[in-house]
């Protein structure tokens, strides 16, 4: 009684719970010396901190896992309202998800204002939520100081987080692989690390103050982060350009083990991204596990690329050797969009970096985390050499700082295609290499041989997933006249039928748009389509920044959506005759991304890929795919004729150098 009013309370090694009583009796326990109402006060606040716990009430704690019971010891130290919480190895034989959800709730409580004191071998982890920390070896304090500078000190990391070396040293000894102690050994979705900063090899106040993230399914806060400006650029380029030197000469197979060094860490901390990619784009969970495998790919395809020959042997005489080979551009600016934009930022930084560039890389203002933080983390806890990588979030000014920066030699851009054709001019003006993924405006045709059944959820899918947030994404079903009825007909059934929501909360298949100027140009381009005499089928409906599936016919092509991309999930169905007449309706448009053709028919299917004129077609199957090892890309007003993904990538982040070599100096008769 005298300690818990001097307001201490320790959580022990051994929890020390009662294994019989359940865990509302042992939480109950915890605030003993408290009248009962103020006790039910307390075990209220504290059931809203654990969830699980909440879920287990009347269960015997002997019966819960190890981090349940862990959870509910905590629990049961915060009934007695704590100043000083002391918790004694909380993680120990914790599986790490298990790890991270404790620790983040921790990190809520010294949050609200409860000191704690943190006795850990999980270093890492423990370090970056603490503001302070002592080293301890044999009882004697070895080190202290703030966290985040024994974070990066040599001497801990040589003794406790299994490398010989700081984050970014070229010298990495841990061997190609990480062994699993060390992939969670750190905290990937560390809020703390990029709270108000960017990130430039360190993380650091940006210059341009900070700003406010917010989740689009609740408008509430999601996190804070720095926003650059255009002399935090000029500082980064300048640091990318001076340590991109020694990484080209570095040898490829050491390139290599630190992109799979990230992609391993990728998968050891998939389940604690997975929240920051739903709630920061408004993903559906499978769209945003789809992500995480995704990048895990892209990170190994861009680790084998660094290791595959780099040029070839030319024709020349017996004493003269002559080769040609891809070498690296310099430094290369990315500048990566709000919808995928996990894949979208790691398909370009990954394979710059296997291939000797640094990176300067500008994420969307909306998704900094998921598009950028979580790449800077993975990368710095792969061993990357600090100024290779550096992540900027900011607005339209701080794009153009880094397509114009001397020191930046080539710019990737995905966006749309009024921006990127303002880039492209901005780029081509300083004579820089650059490429443009752009939009599209996709058709999936479906043909009088189709399957409806099939052709409608094929169809659904490629309008609606992700709220059509895709440049892939299916705009426009071209249905042959016969069965264009019944297929519209079901098409509109799913459309009404299919849930939308708050995608952490709980299941739907579609959640909220971006934000709320966004959804402003979606509803915009479906009333325009209303006025002039399409016909609204299902949704052409929003609350919030939810918007319903839409269904539209009888659109015609004085219409904006018949020509624009919608960016939303809406759909216009449109009927044709003849296969021919099929293929013109989908080349009229300017855009060439993605096509679709759904037909029983080989010959008629080879038909149609002889003449679409997009970069991506798919036969029986819709718009939206893409793989780690494909050239990704499309034509016209979707791009400049630039791929991304595969053998694609050398095109793109290397330029051809020829080479000569003999034994002796060439006399000449001047």
């Amino acid at each position: 009684a005298a300690i818990v009013a001097k307001g201490l309370a320790q959580v022990p090694e051994g929890r020390q719970l009662f294994a019989q009583m359940t865990v509302r009796e042992n939480l109950e326990l915890g605030g003993y010396l408290v009248p009962k109402t103020e006790r039910e006060e307390r075990l209220a606040r504290v059931l809203g901190l654990f969830p699980r716990l909440m879920e287990r009430c009347g269960q015997l704690a002997g019966t819960m896992s190890g981090g349940e019971q862990q959870m509910l010891a905590v629990g049961r130290a915060l009934m007695g309202r704590p100043r000083l919480l002391m918790l004694d190895e909380p993680s120990l034989g914790l599986a790490p998800k298990m790890v991270d959800e404790l620790l983040a709730i921790v990190r809520r409580v010294r949050d609200d204002g409860v000191s704690v004191l943190l006795v850990e071998q999980n270093v890492a982890k423990a370090l970056a939520m603490a503001d302070g920390a002592y080293v301890m070896e044999r009882g004697a304090i070895v080190m202290r100081g703030s966290a985040a500078r024994l974070l990066h000190s040599e001497r801990l990391r040589e003794a406790y987080l299994g490398t010989e070396t700081v984050p970014g040293a070229l010298n990495w000894k841990g061997g190609l692989f990480m062994s699993t102690q060390q992939t969670t050994a750190v905290t990937i979705a560390a809020e703390n690390a990029w709270k108000g900063k960017i990130f430039t090899g360190r993380w650091q106040m940006a210059k341009g103050g900070a700003r406010e993230v917010i989740e689009p399914a609740t408008g509430q806060v999601l996190t804070t982060v720095g926003v650059a400006d255009a002399e935090d650029v000029r500082e980064a380029a300048v640091a990318a350009r001076a340590a991109q030197v020694q990484w080209a000469n570095t040898p490829a197979d050491q390139r290599a083990a630190v992109l799979r060094r990230a992609a391993q860490l990728l998968e050891a901390h998939a389940e604690t991204l997975r929240p920051w990619i739903v709630r920061e784009t408004g993903s559906i969970p499978p769209k945003a596990d789809f992500e995480l495998h995704m990048v895990t790919g892209i990170l190994l395809e861009a680790a084998a690329i660094a290791t595959q020959p780099p040029g070839m042997m030319l024709p020349s005489g017996p004493k003269r050797m002559s080769f040609a080979r891809r070498v690296p551009h310099g430094v290369v600016g990315v500048i990566s969009p709000f919808n995928a934009p996990l894949i979208l930022s790691s398909r370009a930084v990954a394979p710059a970096l296997a291939l000797g560039n640094a990176v300067v890389l500008k994420p969307d203002p909306s998704t900094p985390v998921t598009g950028g933080f979580i790449l800077a983390r993975l990368f710095e806890a792969a061993g990357l050499p600090a100024g290779l990588l550096h992540v900027l979030p900011g607005d339209a000014a701080v794009g153009e700082a880094i397509i114009v920066d001397p020191d930046i030699a080539m710019i990737s851009f995905t966006g749309s295609t009024a921006a990127g054709k303002r880039v492209g001019e901005l780029a081509s003006r300083h004579l820089k290499r650059v490429t443009l993924e752009l939009g599209g405006k996709n058709s999936t045709i479906v043909l009088d041989d189709a399957d409806l059944d099939v052709a409608a959820s094929s169809a659904a899918w490629g309008a609606y997933l992700h709220q059509g947030q895709i440049c892939m994404a299916t705009g426009t079903v071209l249905a042959q006249r016969k069965i264009a009825r019944d297929l519209t007909e079901r098409l509109v059934a799913k459309a009404k039928n299919l849930p939308v929501g708050d995608p952490s909360a709980g299941p739907c298949a579609l959640g909220p748009i971006i934000n709320g100027r966004q959804l402003e140009r979606i509803d915009g381009i479906v009333k325009d389509a209303v006025a002039k005499g399409a016909v609204l089928r299902a949704g052409g409906t929003y609350d919030r920044l939810f918007y319903s599936p839409t269904v539209l016919e009888n659109v015609t092509p004085q219409m904006r959506v018949y020509t624009e991309e919608v960016f939303g999930p809406v759909l216009s169905v449109i009927a044709f005759d003849t296969d021919e007449e099929a293929i013109a309706l989908n080349n009229a448009t300017e855009y060439g991304l993605s096509t679709g053709v759904i037909t029983q028919s080989v010959e008629r299917a080879m038909n149609f890929t002889a003449k679409l004129k997009t970069g991506i077609i798919h036969v029986n199957d819709q718009t939206i795919a893409d793989e780690p090892w494909v050239p990704f890309g499309g034509r016209g007003a979707s791009g400049n004729g630039g791929r991304h993904g595969g053998i694609a990538n050398w095109e793109e982040f290397t330029q051809w150098q020829w080479v000569t070599i003999q034994d002796r100096a060439t006399p000449y008769p001047f």
